[in-house]
């Protein structure tokens, strides 16, 4: 189904322009932070000629995103595991219209039942995170990433949680514990502070898996390359499943623990970037994720993660 309410004109007269029809909207994880007035871009599927389909781009996208997409096809040519996909036309800050990928977002719940699927796509995350830090930061990404860590752990992120009456009802979230988790990213700021770039989003209906016997690559698409620090893009991708897995009989504490385990990232290096990939999640459920019908659950389960690692346990504990 397609929302019109904000884009409606603009993706018609396009898709007109364009000669295709719009089929349906995807939905990312994590919204571009724009200025007063912009509207973040959509994706959309649309379909022309033959039934060929295409992923259309409509709106204010991120800077650059033409040739950092064109830039990371490049740097993965001859990839066993990822394929990026061609743009086909693109107009800046109006559309991007890409070749379409056909397979299972990371977005479905049944993506995050197959533990297969989560493994391998650590491997294509790290394989990407090698393609795009071949080079070395300069200074002002450095300072530009540092900066954006700051920013949402003294207030952007945690701002919204203790304003959350569900999320502070018990005293599950009080300010006393938001203050330890900076307490603990003071102390750790020297790994928080270690910047290399990252895949800023690779959640949503960003990563696709292949549903077609001809192609076995996964896809990659709506690339935003930012300063983060190492290992961000991992452990961001492993907390966003406290968000999709919707299923009673998950522990999801014992399940996210379990992943870390088995997939290597249990490791004192990985727990800074993991507890502000955890805050991050507090921060979507104070927010685009406030309706969530597992909103409490969820944010206990942060709670009891995020716990052992703040008093120097790390799973020890759990």
């Amino acid at each position: 189904m397609i929302e019109r309410e904000s884009q409606g004109s603009q993706l018609d007269e396009l898709c007109r322009e364009l000669g295709v029809q719009p089929m349906a909207e995807f939905r990312g994880a994590e919204k571009l932070e724009l200025g007063a007035g912009k509207v973040p871009a959509t994706m959309y599927l649309v379909e022309g000629a033959d039934r060929v389909r295409f992923n259309l781009k409509v709106g204010h996208f991120n800077d650059g995103e033409v040739d950092k997409t064109n830039w990371l096809r490049g740097a993965l040519e001859g990839s066993k595991l990822i394929r990026v996909p061609r743009i086909i036309q693109q107009e800046p800050d109006r559309f991007i219209l890409f070749e379409h990928i056909k397979g299972l977002p990371v977005s479905r719940e049944s993506f995050w039942k197959r533990r297969d699927l989560v493994a391998s796509s650590i491997d294509v995350l790290k394989e990407i995170d090698e393609a795009i830090n071949r080079e070395p930061l300069a200074t002002q990404e450095i300072e530009a990433g540092r900066r954006w860590v700051w920013q949402k752990l003294s207030r952007d992120w945690v701002d919204p949680v203790v304003k959350d009456s569900e999320l502070t009802r018990g005293k599950l979230f009080t300010p006393e514990w938001i203050e330890k988790i900076q307490a603990y990213a003071w102390c750790h700021q020297d790994r928080l502070q270690d910047m290399v770039r990252a895949w800023r989003d690779p959640n949503g209906d960003h990563l696709i898996y292949p549903m077609d016997s001809f192609e076995q690559r996964v896809g990659v698409v709506d690339i935003d390359l930012q300063p983060r620090p190492r290992h961000y893009m991992l452990m961001r991708f492993l907390a966003w499943s406290l968000l999709k897995i919707d299923d009673p009989k998950v522990d999801l504490e014992a399940w996210v623990n379990q992943a870390r385990r088995d997939l290597g990232l249990d490791g004192a290096e990985f727990e800074p970037t993991f507890v502000l990939s955890l805050t991050g999640i507090l921060y979507d459920l104070a927010t685009k994720e406030r309706d969530n019908k597992n909103k409490r659950e969820i944010a206990i389960s942060v709670k009891n993660i995020i716990t052992p690692i703040l008093n120097g346990r790390g799973e020890q504990g759990s």
